[in-house]
């Protein structure tokens, strides 16, 4: 046994294991410097990951619409360095149907305006607000929007032996126009104004061409069932309902027609 501890080939055979052990004690503490590394960038990519994910529902946050007695609201958003408030959902665009009878013949019209509250700094910040909180249209939202009820009523009496005749005619047109109604901040800018003073002029025109095109058909269908010529009388109610409501149909082309030309407004001044 002496012998061995003495001899070259224990001494090599001793030297090869102590070099091994070396080599796997130090790769094992890279391995193990190398986990801790992998594991402290891991926990930074988490820890980025969730600083953008509360970035994220921040930002999703403040544009989320909310209820409150049944009207949407936008939260609030910063313009620069100001807050603007929130504006409110237009509601109840549709006005109420005419109250008419033919016992009182003739055409009658009324027209309500129903505004909605819109803020903001810029012509930006008003313009982001009317497509937020703007009428709701088949088409999409818009700034302004025309709507419109009609109604008719007649009476007829026999004009001779087979024949009717109308004798009474009364129509009703209920127009509403909603429009955006800007708060103006004290203070604000005067090319903000002057581009509020504008843009809303040019809408309310707009609108108010809508509106025309709606009493201009009430008075046609109040004249073409007055000027309905006498006919049998099983026919003579049909014949004019279909008077009537070629009309009534004809109100929506044109009021599309009108939306083309000027491009919902954009093109008229």
């Amino acid at each position: 046994m002496h012998r061995l501890l003495r001899s070259a080939a224990f001494r090599i055979i001793l030297a090869v294991v102590v070099s091994v052990g070396f080599l796997w004690l130090s790769f094992a503490v890279i391995l193990s410097l190398e986990s801790k590394a992998i594991s402290d960038r891991r926990a930074s990519q988490d820890k980025s990951i969730a600083s953008l994910l509360a970035q994220n529902n921040q930002k999703a946050a403040t544009f989320s619409p909310s209820t409150k007695n049944n009207k949407a609201s936008v939260s609030p958003v910063t313009s620069g360095s100001k807050t603007v408030q929130d504006c409110q959902k237009v509601t109840n665009t549709e006005p109420d149907m005419p109250a008419i009878s033919a016992d009182k013949p003739g055409l009658s019209e009324n027209t309500s305006y129903n505004y909605y509250l819109v803020y903001g700094w810029s012509p930006t910040d008003i313009y982001a607000q009317t497509q937020k909180c703007g009428p709701d249209t088949p088409e999409g939202i818009f700034e302004g929007s025309t709507d419109y009820r009609l109604r008719w009523s007649y009476k007829y009496m026999w004009d001779s032996a087979e024949n009717c005749k109308i004798s009474s005619v009364a129509v009703g047109a209920n127009i509403k126009i909603n429009l955006p109604k800007w708060e103006r901040p004290e203070g604000v800018d005067q090319s903000t104004v002057d581009y509020w003073e504008t843009s809303s002029t040019n809408l309310k025109n707009h609108e108010n061409v809508h509106r025309q095109i709606t009493v201009d058909a009430a008075g046609k269908i109040l004249k073409s069932l007055q000027d309905l010529p006498e006919q049998d009388c099983h026919q003579i109610e049909q014949s004019a309902e279909n008077m009537a409501m070629s009309i009534f149909d004809q109100i929506q082309i044109d009021q599309n027609n009108f939306d083309s030309e000027t491009n919902h407004g954009a093109n008229q001044t």
